[in-house]
């Protein structure tokens, strides 16, 4: 890595470690930006958003279209405004076909029920499949090279290890689309000890929250409960939070949503005109004899939607309603960058959350001594000369629980390693995740409903491993990600450890 700095998570870095700049990545559905601030505009509530060249929209700060065009070999040519552009005056030229498009991607994370680095995407004409990795990789470096050239532009100085990235995703995302999120910007250089993730409902709370003078409304006042909402390009994302004493928000009901954002808007409207004009292809017709006249129509509805959506009528819309007639509803100003500054915001706090809900019961899978009264014959084996009962399902956590940030949960084993080849065997311990266990009730991880979501993967020291380890596992449940730590409590050392997800399992 070459800085001295270990790899952490979001929740082990020093709330008092001064970061240089924090930088926020929002990878939308449909659009893309970022914000930033550093040590001393941060003080004074100042944060930058981005400014793209090519935005044609009422709004300079209005973010970039996901859009990455590549060339015929592959390799990149060009991300947001620059993209569309480039591939509308392909398509005028007829040399589209020597350029492949990619827009819409970001869903397909929420989507796939298996995400592997294998995991491909297709582009726009669906004339080459392309692993998901690589389009993503291209998005996060074109907003770091974006973001660094802005900074520098204005003479912000910062050293580049000394830059945090938070990286927003949806609240209702799985575990293993958080961690492709984050393999991605490390294959795009940047530092794992400078990623974080923050939940894209809960960075728009923290804005809300900590500046209201942004906002037509008072500032919330512990005992404050509210719910956000979080209407994206792909995604709706809903946390329910109370305002605890010490200014930390809690969750009060476990994140939620669906895949109901402003993409269903795009395809009703496209199917209202193709109705209109009796055409199914109306719009790839356009496309294909009027590509930048295409593209100005695109442009245009997306800002008429923007403008209803950051209007008046949308919420009236929705007290209309009988069941939110009587709720009192607010609208940040500027809307769109509600997500990006409250990210910078989490980057310089990630503590302002303090208590989560967990979505899963999440648990191992153990050993028990055989109990032929309880146990069923078909999980029987032996063990060291011993009868046990294989696959019991052993909770870490319930489903609908409230976990602290810091609150640790405790997995506790030992393994042998008297025998030579075993001194240097790589230990692997599987977390599964279930939705309908009954708290007390035996359950194993062959059941139903039961899924392996990855992992702890503990390495053997430099010398090996000891005759006997007593391993204590440590997994916090309270933050944006799985954090797992690891010790050796009999020969009191720490051991190192990964939590490895599903999408990794090939490889292991």
């Amino acid at each position: 890595m070459g800085t001295g700095k270990l790899p952490v998570q979001v929740s082990e870095f020093p709330s008092k470690y001064k970061w240089d700049i924090i930088v926020a990545f929002d990878i939308g559905t449909s659009y893309s930006g970022y914000a930033y601030s550093d040590k001393i505009e941060i003080a004074k509530n100042t944060i930058n958003l981005n400014e793209w060249t090519g935005n044609s929209t009422l709004d300079p700060k209005a973010k970039a279209p996901t859009t990455v065009l590549l060339n015929e070999d592959q390799t990149f040519d060009s991300f947001g405004y620059e993209a569309e552009e480039r591939y509308a005056q392909r398509v005028e030229e007829k040399t589209h076909n020597k350029c492949y498009r990619f827009r819409n991607f970001k869903m397909k994370l929420y989507h796939e029920k298996k995400i592997t680095e294998a995991f491909v995407l297709q582009d726009d004409r669906g004339k080459i499949s392309i692993p998901a990795m690589v389009i993503f990789v291209h998005t996060i470096k074109a907003l770091k090279t974006h973001f660094e050239n802005a900074a520098k532009n204005r003479g912000v100085v910062f050293k580049p290890e000394d830059v945090l990235y938070v990286f927003t995703v949806p609240a209702i995302w799985s575990e293993s689309a958080k961690e492709f999120m984050k393999k991605a910007a490390i294959k795009a250089d940047i530092a794992e000890y400078q990623i974080v993730l923050a939940l894209e409902p809960e960075a728009a709370a923290l804005y809300c929250k900590n500046l209201p003078d942004r906002m037509l409304t008072e500032s919330f006042e512990p005992g404050t409960k509210y719910m956000v909402l979080d209407m994206g390009g792909g995604t709706i994302d809903i946390v329910v939070h109370k305002i605890m004493e010490d200014g930390t928000l809690a969750e009060v009901y476990k994140a939620s949503g669906g895949d109901w954002g402003g993409t269903i808007v795009d395809a009703q409207f496209k199917d209202f005109v193709n109705e209109l004009f009796k055409n199914k292809e109306c719009f790839e017709n356009l496309w294909e004899l009027a590509p930048l006249d295409a593209l100005e129509f695109e442009r245009e509805f997306e800002a008429k939607k923007r403008q209803i959506s950051s209007s008046k009528f949308l919420t009236d819309e929705i007290k209309s309603n009988p069941a939110f007639s009587s709720i009192k509803f607010i609208s940040p100003n500027e809307p769109g960058t509600v997500v990006l500054k409250g990210a910078v915001l989490f980057g310089y706090n990630p503590r302002a959350v303090s208590a989560r809900i967990c979505r899963y019961t999440y648990g191992f899978s153990v050993l028990k001594d055989f109990d032929s009264k309880i146990h069923p014959q078909s999980k029987h084996i032996i063990v060291d000369g011993e009868e046990n009962c294989d696959d019991v399902f052993s909770v870490l956590v319930y489903k609908d629980e409230l976990v602290k940030y810091e609150e640790e949960r405790t997995h506790m084993t030992y393994s042998s390693h008297r025998n030579e080849d075993r001194k240097f065997v790589t230990l692997k311990d599987e977390l599964f995740q279930a939705k309908n266990v009954v708290r007390g009730q035996l359950a194993f991880v062959t059941d139903e409903g039961f899924k392996a979501i990855g992992k702890v993967v503990s390495t053997p020291p430099e010398n090996g491993w000891p005759d006997r380890v007593d391993h204590t596992t440590k997994i916090y449940f309270g933050q944006t990600s799985i954090r797992i730590e690891c010790c050796d409590t009999a020969n009191k050392e720490k051991i190192k450890a990964s939590f490895e997800l599903e999408y990794d399992r090939d490889k292991t």
